[in-house]
């Protein structure tokens, strides 16, 4: 791994990531979508009635928030 002057570093057990300083600005915004995005996929984990469609779908439903996320859930269980 290349560190330039500035970049900033993640580390954990899973590893050490390099977020270059010119992305730093986009940092809250892109982690507080990560947050939601963990939050939906959490909550469909939690029901009673839970099925790993509803997950798959709160997933899918953050890939491409346009799209139908049937069609997008499809997508991801044929690849």
């Amino acid at each position: 791994m290349i560190i330039s002057p500035g970049d900033l570093l993640h580390g954990d057990m899973h590893g050490v990531v390099r977020i270059p300083a010119e992305h730093a600005r986009d940092l809250p915004a892109a982690i507080a979508a990560h947050g939601e995005l963990e939050a939906r996929v959490m909550a469909a984990t939690r029901t009673e009635s839970f099925r790993l469609e509803d997950v798959t779908r709160a997933y899918a439903s953050s890939l491409r928030p346009e799209a139908d996320p049937d069609t997008v859930s499809k997508e991801i269980r044929t690849t």
